[in-house]
């Protein structure tokens, strides 16, 4: 065999672009950055991912922004409300606190009224009842008085009225006129609040008409006599009725009671006198 040659054949055309050329400088690596320019690229979705993740990442940052405020919000809406309930409910005991073991007056009832045994409830019946008169019994009105007046301090008393679609009721002085048909306001003693069917209203000197979201099922009366003030209460809700301000007693004042008339049978519910309950914070 011939004698091996002392160098490797190397073709001219392999590995041409793999091997580094030399610019007009003399540097090599030139091209080399040339050429991963050209060879070494993110693919398009990989361009695309830099914004797209971005955009995400803003938008759940948003979100949790957001979702840190409405909590925010709740919590203090919650403990707000909490204050108020707190608030409202110490309001309530405090009125609650003066309140009065009423009785009704059966000599003082209207001839068709029917008390319970108790004198706690009261209610109408058609039928005329012959009974002894007296100074002190209504004739005119379907009134009863509670036995016991008030001639000074604070008192309050409940009454339930649910079921019911006439009733008044208030109070009135020992004076007033009981035999004859006069107009229940202020002037002619008498402090009341009134339902007929859907309509309330309260017996001020002119009627006011009382607009009330719900209709209430019991109705507290708070009296301060010496302040001359008669205020009305839905007790389920304690939502303010009505108040009678700066009248002068002058003398002792009774709770009023008047569960108006059958109303062909709409309303023989009775009204009943409640025992306050205080207000569970």
């Amino acid at each position: 065999m011939g004698e091996m040659s002392g160098y490797i054949y190397e073709s001219p055309d392999v590995f041409e672009e793999d091997k580094p050329r030399m610019d007009t400088d003399g540097d090599m690596y030139a091209n080399v950055a040339v050429n991963r320019r050209h060879t070494v690229q993110d693919p398009p979705s990989v361009q695309k991912a830099g914004p797209f993740k971005l955009a995400v990442g803003c938008l759940v940052l948003l979100c949790v922004v957001l979702l840190t405020v409405i909590i925010g919000l709740c919590v203090k809406f919650d403990t707000e409300r909490d204050e108020l309930q707190i608030q409202l409910c110490n309001l309530e005991n405090v009125f609650k606190r003066y309140a009065v073991n009423v009785t009704l007056d059966r000599d003082t009832a209207y001839p068709q009224l029917i008390l319970s045994a108790d004198g706690k409830q009261v209610r109408y019946k058609n039928k005329r009842r012959n009974i002894t008169d007296n100074p002190n019994r209504f004739g005119t009105f379907y009134s009863v008085l509670a036995t016991h007046g008030f001639s000074s301090g604070r008192f309050y008393y409940e009454v339930q009225v649910s079921g019911k679609t006439e009733w008044s009721l208030g109070v009135a002085r020992e004076s007033i006129n009981r035999k004859e048909r006069v107009t229940l306001s202020p002037q002619k003693g008498y402090w009341t609040i009134c339902q007929t069917y859907n309509d309330y209203k309260a017996r001020d000197d002119a009627y006011v008409v009382l607009s009330l979201k719900e209709k209430p099922e019991r109705v507290g009366v708070f009296v301060d006599y010496e302040a001359g003030l008669v205020s009305f209460y839905d007790v389920d809700r304690w939502n303010h009725i009505y108040s009678f301000r700066g009248p002068s007693f002058n003398e002792i004042i009774y709770p009023l009671l008047n569960p108006g008339g059958s109303n062909e049978g709409d309303n023989v519910s009775p009204l009943i006198i409640m025992t306050p309950v205080l207000c569970a914070k």
